[in-house]
Protein backbone atom coordinates (compact mmCIF):
# COMPACT_ATOMS: atom_id res chain seq x y z
CA UNK A 1 0.00 0.00 0.00
CA UNK A 2 1.38 3.93 -0.44
CA UNK A 3 2.74 5.82 1.88
CA UNK A 4 0.69 8.62 3.33
CA UNK A 5 2.10 11.97 3.89
CA UNK A 6 0.14 13.93 5.88
CA UNK A 7 1.35 17.54 6.08
CA UNK A 8 -0.43 19.46 9.12
CA UNK A 9 -1.69 22.78 9.46
CA UNK A 10 -1.54 23.68 13.07
CA UNK A 11 -3.77 27.10 14.18
CA UNK A 12 -7.64 25.79 14.24
CA UNK A 13 -6.70 22.15 13.14
CA UNK A 14 -4.47 20.90 15.50
CA UNK A 15 -4.65 23.30 18.62
CA UNK A 16 -7.43 26.41 19.11
CA UNK A 17 -7.26 29.86 19.61
CA UNK A 18 -4.84 31.62 22.08
CA UNK A 19 -4.74 35.42 22.98
CA UNK A 20 -0.59 35.01 23.61
CA UNK A 21 0.20 35.48 19.80
CA UNK A 22 -2.33 37.90 18.99
CA UNK A 23 -1.07 39.87 21.92
CA UNK A 24 2.27 39.91 21.07
CA UNK A 25 1.65 41.28 17.60
CA UNK A 26 -0.62 43.93 19.13
CA UNK A 27 2.19 45.12 21.66
CA UNK A 28 5.03 44.89 19.21
CA UNK A 29 3.09 47.19 16.92
CA UNK A 30 2.54 49.20 19.78
CA UNK A 31 5.85 49.30 20.73
CA UNK A 32 7.37 49.24 17.35
CA UNK A 33 5.09 51.44 15.46
CA UNK A 34 3.70 53.53 17.98
CA UNK A 35 0.17 52.17 17.11
CA UNK A 36 -2.62 50.21 17.62
CA UNK A 37 -4.82 47.97 15.55
CA UNK A 38 -7.39 45.61 16.41
CA UNK A 39 -6.80 41.74 14.97
CA UNK A 40 -9.76 41.75 12.73
CA UNK A 41 -8.39 44.45 10.86
CA UNK A 42 -5.81 41.95 9.51
CA UNK A 43 -7.08 39.06 7.13
CA UNK A 44 -5.05 36.25 9.50
CA UNK A 45 -6.62 33.29 9.08
CA UNK A 46 -4.72 30.53 7.22
CA UNK A 47 -1.77 33.23 6.45
CA UNK A 48 1.72 33.04 7.92
CA UNK A 49 3.76 35.17 10.02
CA UNK A 50 5.76 37.21 7.82
CA UNK A 51 2.52 38.10 5.55
CA UNK A 52 0.84 38.90 9.19
CA UNK A 53 3.68 41.06 9.91
CA UNK A 54 3.95 42.85 6.76
CA UNK A 55 -0.34 43.74 6.77
CA UNK A 56 0.49 45.21 10.50
CA UNK A 57 3.12 47.49 8.56
CA UNK A 58 0.46 48.63 5.74
CA UNK A 59 -1.50 49.81 8.41
CA UNK A 60 0.95 52.38 9.47
CA UNK A 61 2.92 53.21 6.38
CA UNK A 62 4.29 56.50 8.27
CA UNK A 63 6.63 54.14 9.65
CA UNK A 64 8.17 52.70 7.52
CA UNK A 65 11.24 54.65 7.40
CA UNK A 66 12.26 53.56 11.01
CA UNK A 67 10.76 49.95 11.43
CA UNK A 68 10.07 46.75 8.70
CA UNK A 69 8.23 43.42 9.09
CA UNK A 70 11.09 41.61 9.52
CA UNK A 71 12.07 43.66 12.60
CA UNK A 72 9.02 42.70 13.93
CA UNK A 73 9.19 38.90 13.24
CA UNK A 74 12.41 39.21 14.31
CA UNK A 75 10.77 40.48 18.36
CA UNK A 76 7.48 38.51 17.61
CA UNK A 77 9.25 34.60 18.10
CA UNK A 78 10.39 35.63 21.47
CA UNK A 79 7.45 37.50 22.88
CA UNK A 80 4.49 34.79 21.49
CA UNK A 81 6.57 32.04 23.08
CA UNK A 82 6.39 34.15 26.25
CA UNK A 83 3.00 34.77 25.90
CA UNK A 84 2.33 31.23 25.09
CA UNK A 85 3.60 29.44 28.17
CA UNK A 86 1.22 31.61 30.38
CA UNK A 87 -1.82 31.62 27.84
CA UNK A 88 -1.50 27.82 25.72
CA UNK A 89 -3.45 26.80 22.95
CA UNK A 90 -6.11 24.57 23.65
CA UNK A 91 -5.53 21.02 21.93
CA UNK A 92 -8.46 19.71 19.68
CA UNK A 93 -8.87 16.57 20.74
CA UNK A 94 -10.13 14.54 17.42
CA UNK A 95 -7.01 16.06 14.88
CA UNK A 96 -4.36 15.15 17.82
CA UNK A 97 -5.63 11.81 18.54
CA UNK A 98 -5.74 11.54 14.43
CA UNK A 99 -2.16 13.00 14.41
CA UNK A 100 -1.28 10.06 16.99
CA UNK A 101 -2.70 7.24 14.91
CA UNK A 102 -0.83 8.47 11.99
CA UNK A 103 2.52 8.93 14.08
CA UNK A 104 2.25 5.06 15.24
CA UNK A 105 1.19 3.64 12.20
CA UNK A 106 3.81 2.30 9.80
CA UNK A 107 2.33 3.50 6.22
CA UNK A 108 1.96 7.36 7.72
CA UNK A 109 4.22 9.91 8.71
CA UNK A 110 3.74 13.37 10.04
CA UNK A 111 5.34 16.49 8.52
CA UNK A 112 3.42 20.17 9.14
CA UNK A 113 2.64 22.97 6.91
CA UNK A 114 2.41 25.99 9.00
CA UNK A 115 2.24 29.42 8.49
CA UNK A 116 4.07 29.81 12.22
CA UNK A 117 7.76 30.14 12.84
CA UNK A 118 9.26 27.16 13.80
CA UNK A 119 9.79 27.84 17.45
CA UNK A 120 6.18 29.65 17.85
CA UNK A 121 4.86 26.44 16.33
CA UNK A 122 6.67 23.92 19.09
CA UNK A 123 5.23 26.37 21.84
CA UNK A 124 2.01 26.54 19.94
CA UNK A 125 2.06 22.35 20.31
CA UNK A 126 3.69 21.87 23.63
CA UNK A 127 1.30 24.11 25.26
CA UNK A 128 -1.42 22.18 24.16
CA UNK A 129 -0.10 18.65 25.11
CA UNK A 130 1.08 17.06 21.83
CA UNK A 131 4.87 16.28 22.32
CA UNK A 132 6.15 16.20 18.94
CA UNK A 133 10.39 15.17 19.26
CA UNK A 134 10.69 16.74 15.84
CA UNK A 135 9.30 19.16 13.96
CA UNK A 136 9.97 18.79 10.54
CA UNK A 137 7.94 20.28 6.74
CA UNK A 138 7.51 23.61 6.24
CA UNK A 139 7.31 27.15 8.18
CA UNK A 140 7.02 30.64 7.88
CA UNK A 141 10.82 30.65 7.54
CA UNK A 142 10.07 28.87 4.06
CA UNK A 143 7.48 31.62 2.86
CA UNK A 144 6.40 33.95 3.21
CA UNK A 145 3.52 32.83 0.83
CA UNK A 146 2.22 29.79 1.77
CA UNK A 147 2.45 27.64 -1.74
CA UNK A 148 6.52 28.03 -1.14
CA UNK A 149 5.78 26.71 2.25
CA UNK A 150 3.90 23.85 0.91
CA UNK A 151 6.43 22.88 -1.75
CA UNK A 152 9.38 23.08 1.35
CA UNK A 153 6.69 20.42 3.41
CA UNK A 154 6.63 18.37 0.34
CA UNK A 155 9.66 18.00 -0.49
CA UNK A 156 10.70 17.23 2.87
CA UNK A 157 8.49 14.23 3.18
CA UNK A 158 9.01 12.74 -0.51
CA UNK A 159 12.61 12.75 0.50
CA UNK A 160 11.59 10.32 3.49
CA UNK A 161 10.07 8.15 0.85
CA UNK A 162 7.58 7.89 -2.31
CA UNK A 163 3.85 8.52 -0.99
CA UNK A 164 0.66 10.33 -1.21
CA UNK A 165 1.07 13.75 0.21
CA UNK A 166 -2.60 14.72 2.19
CA UNK A 167 -2.63 18.46 3.75
CA UNK A 168 -4.77 18.69 6.43
CA UNK A 169 -6.29 22.20 7.23
CA UNK A 170 -9.10 24.62 8.31
CA UNK A 171 -9.22 27.55 5.85
CA UNK A 172 -9.39 28.27 2.05
CA UNK A 173 -6.05 28.77 2.00
CA UNK A 174 -5.11 25.34 3.19
CA UNK A 175 -6.81 23.94 0.08
CA UNK A 176 -4.83 26.25 -2.58
CA UNK A 177 -1.36 25.24 -0.60
CA UNK A 178 -2.52 21.39 -1.34
CA UNK A 179 -3.84 22.09 -4.75
CA UNK A 180 0.27 23.43 -5.31
CA UNK A 181 1.79 20.56 -4.08
CA UNK A 182 -1.14 17.98 -6.24
CA UNK A 183 -2.16 16.96 -2.61
CA UNK A 184 -4.89 16.06 -1.23
CA UNK A 185 -6.92 18.44 0.72
CA UNK A 186 -8.54 17.50 3.79
CA UNK A 187 -10.58 20.52 5.98
CA UNK A 188 -11.85 19.81 9.31
CA UNK A 189 -14.73 22.39 10.08
CA UNK A 190 -13.77 23.26 13.95
CA UNK A 191 -11.01 26.33 12.54
CA UNK A 192 -11.61 29.75 12.00
CA UNK A 193 -12.77 29.67 8.70
CA UNK A 194 -16.94 29.78 7.80
CA UNK A 195 -18.13 26.49 6.53
CA UNK A 196 -19.26 28.15 3.56
CA UNK A 197 -15.94 29.59 2.54
CA UNK A 198 -14.16 26.56 3.47
CA UNK A 199 -16.75 24.22 0.90
CA UNK A 200 -16.60 27.20 -1.96
CA UNK A 201 -12.83 26.45 -1.70
CA UNK A 202 -13.93 22.70 -2.59
CA UNK A 203 -11.38 20.55 -0.42
CA UNK A 204 -11.36 16.98 -1.53
CA UNK A 205 -12.85 15.86 1.88
CA UNK A 206 -14.66 17.88 4.60
CA UNK A 207 -15.28 16.84 8.50
CA UNK A 208 -17.14 19.20 10.73
CA UNK A 209 -14.45 17.05 13.11
CA UNK A 210 -11.71 14.31 11.92
CA UNK A 211 -12.23 10.86 11.94
CA UNK A 212 -9.61 8.07 12.93
CA UNK A 213 -7.25 7.25 10.91
CA UNK A 214 -9.17 3.86 9.56
CA UNK A 215 -11.95 6.22 8.11
CA UNK A 216 -9.75 8.50 6.50
CA UNK A 217 -7.61 6.33 4.89
CA UNK A 218 -10.82 4.24 3.61
CA UNK A 219 -12.04 7.89 2.53
CA UNK A 220 -8.80 8.52 0.36
CA UNK A 221 -9.12 5.34 -1.06
CA UNK A 222 -12.37 5.68 -1.98
CA UNK A 223 -10.70 9.00 -3.90
CA UNK A 224 -8.07 7.81 -5.62
CA UNK A 225 -11.06 5.27 -7.12
CA UNK A 226 -13.12 7.86 -8.55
Amino acid sequence: MQAIHFLWDIDGTLVGRSEGPIEAWKELAERMLGSRFEWDQLDAGGSTDPLIAAGICDLFPEAADYCTAEQICAAYRELACRNLRTQPCPPLPASQALFREAASSPLCSNFFLTGNFRQVAASKLAGSGLSVSELTGGFAEHGPARARIARHAAAEALTLRPGRLVVVGDTPRDVAAARAIDAVAVIVGNGQAKPEAVQASKPDLFYPALPGLDDLLADLDQIRRT
